[in-house]
């Protein structure tokens, strides 16, 4: 018996913590890469003059890629390659979306903004017990630090600055992360818990986990499970990786146009308050799209 029968025949619970288990190694091995890239630049991750600021942000867009592959592609792509033959079928990546699909997609990620900025809202004005203060604390620090090193990313001079953080921020997240985690992750769950639902939300859950930032689970749980369904609505990873894609290029490119032309128009203020009429239209044209996918989901199944 060959690898690949073998792992065929485990329990969908062992092949996911098979998958956990390359995701830590990846880690391990896009820490060493981190050491050697840093080797090359041993004092700019520091920021030991002003002059390096800009090396310092490419030093670290360098070491996210590295990353991104380490913990997702890699991991990902192994576990396709030995369920199946043809990994690209397991990964359902071997078709080309239909551009209806693609058009609709794009309606949803739209519609969401507003949903997903008033989920945002709410979820950082979440107060923990007081008996844990003192992790509240931590928290906070750990997301002050993270938001600031977001805010150096997308802080670029430039369309050519732009279009490196959409390969960045956009481009890898998107193609990685959805391998992962809608294209392995969640049908492993689905095979081993019999319920297409609860893989998607179990999925959703684990998404936002893993990008440890407290103050913004919810609004990124929101989109864990929305990208899930637009795989199982249209069983093909094309989508929810255009959708991801989308989703973070908005953000790049709404920073940039807000912050770097000083426009009084802020999109991260989109839908915040219940009294913005276009949170309303975004509910009701997200609804909309949502009840179309579900509808032509249920016609291929008659």
């Amino acid at each position: 018996m060959n690898l690949r029968d073998a792992f065929i025949h485990q329990h969908p619970a062992v092949k996911i913590l098979v998958v956990f288990m390359l995701a830590f190694i990846g880690l391990l091995v896009s820490q060493v890469l981190t050491a050697v890239v840093l080797a090359f630049f041993p004092n700019e991750i520091l920021g030991n003059s002003i002059d390096s600021a800009t090396i310092n942000i490419s030093v670290i867009k360098i070491i996210q890629i590295i990353s991104s592959v380490g913990i997702f592609l890699l991991p990902a792509y192994i576990i396709a390659f030995i369920s199946t033959p043809d990994p690209t079928w397991f990964l359902k990546i071997n078709l080309r979306p239909k551009w209806r699909n693609i058009f609709l997609t794009t309606l949803l990620v739209f519609s969401s903004i507003a949903i997903i900025n008033l989920m945002a809202t709410w979820n950082a004005n979440l107060k923990l017990p007081d008996s844990m203060a003192n992790l509240e604390g931590i928290i906070q620090r750990m997301e002050k630090t993270a938001m600031q090193m977001q805010q150096r990313m997308l802080n670029v001079d430039g369309i050519g600055g732009v279009l490196v953080n959409i390969v960045v921020i956009a481009v890898f997240p998107a193609v990685t992360e959805e391998l992962f985690f809608r294209g392995i992750l969640q049908r492993l769950l689905r095979n081993w818990v019999k319920n297409a639902h609860v893989a998607i939300l179990v999925t959703g859950i684990l998404f936002s986990f893993a990008h440890f930032q407290f103050y913004g689970f919810v609004p990124r749980m929101f989109l864990g499970i929305v990208l899930g369904y637009l795989l199982f609505l249209t069983n093909n990873l094309w989508i929810p990786i255009f959708a991801h894609f989308l989703n973070n290029s908005l953000a790049v490119l709404g920073y940039y146009f807000y912050y770097k032309t000083d426009k009084d128009f802020n999109p991260d203020e989109l839908g915040t308050s219940w009294d913005s009429p276009y949170l309303y239209v975004s509910i009701l044209l997200f609804a909309f799209v949502s009840f179309y996918f579900f509808r032509q989901k249920r016609k291929t199944r008659l």
